[in-house]
């Protein structure tokens, strides 16, 4: 699954450009999310602290998503191994930004509430999400539009769905693994849309930035397709595995409810993800008065 020989494949002359920035931040995000996840599984009944570190953080993994852009990589996608193309790259900076900016939200509401009283200041924090949420499903369908138009992109190919898997994989395997990333992707939205935890909005941060990376190590002949596969699904495994341990948040029937229907209408019937989120959010907001 590893090819360690080839590690020092990752030190690139266009990074030196920039003093390895990319690099330097990749090793504080990194380190961040171990330190992090041990606490958690440790004490998953206490979420960060709205700290200044926390906020310096929040701008690490920032850093981190845009300073991606440093690199050239193949104007078009490879239908052979999950690597890195214009449009993952895009899509990956702007799902990692939700999770970044939901999380931005929520440190100005415990830092900086104004003196607000708790439902008001709930009030702009949740309509603040909920215009993140809907701006990135509207930004990476118009990345999506961009490289289309540019016919960098095949028509016929999804993000997620056509991800190359090794050629030995038998069919009904990958049509559960398809499943599991397009539930996962639908219940990290779900989160977004309904936590006050930092946990939980790292978990859903994790296994973005973390498949662009195994997706470079892909490209470097470090990582095998197969194991990129194995590592992006326990990347998103973390977030079940801290799901039944976490003590943070009640699990609101609403929460499961909305997500089953969100499912049920996309995944079996096809309707638009617009209406559905809609759907999702006016339910929540009515909900949540009474």
């Amino acid at each position: 699954m590893f090819k360690l020989a080839n590690l020092y494949k990752l030190f690139t002359h266009e990074e030196s450009s920039f003093f390895h920035l990319h690099k330097i931040v990749g090793c504080l995000s990194l380190g961040h999310f171990i330190i992090r996840f041990g606490q958690m599984f440790m004490t998953p009944h206490i979420d960060f602290k709205s700290n200044y570190i926390t906020l310096g953080f929040i701008g690490v993994h920032m850093l981190l998503s845009a300073s991606s852009l440093i690199f050239k990589i193949p104007n078009k996608r490879s239908l052979h191994l999950p690597m890195i193309w214009p449009e993952f790259r895009i899509h990956s900076i702007i799902f990692a930004y939700r999770s970044l900016f939901i999380m931005l939200g929520l440190w100005i509401s415990f830092n900086l509430n104004l003196n607000l009283n708790l439902n008001l200041n709930k009030f702009y924090f949740n309509t603040f999400r909920y215009g993140i949420v809907l701006a990135t499903l509207f930004g990476a369908d118009a990345a999506t539009k961009y490289y289309l138009q540019e016919s960098l992109l095949d028509p016929s190919t999804s993000t997620m769905r056509t991800m190359p898997y090794p050629p030995n994989m038998p069919p009904k395997i990958i049509s559960i693994m398809n499943k599991f990333y397009s539930i996962s992707q639908i219940l990290a939205t779900m989160i977004c849309l309904y936590t006050y935890s930092y946990q939980k909005l790292l978990l859903v941060l994790f296994p973005i930035q973390i498949a662009a990376f195994l997706m470079t190590l892909v490209r470097k002949n470090i990582l095998s397709p197969g194991g990129w596969h194995l590592l992006y699904t326990g990347a998103l495994g973390l977030n079940y595995a801290f799901g039944f341990v976490s003590k943070t948040e009640p699990k609101l029937i609403s929460f499961w409810v909305l997500t089953s229907l969100f499912i049920v209408g996309r995944l079996r019937f096809n309707l638009n993800k617009y209406v559905l989120w809609s759907f999702v959010i006016f339910m929540k907001i009515l909900l949540e008065k009474y």
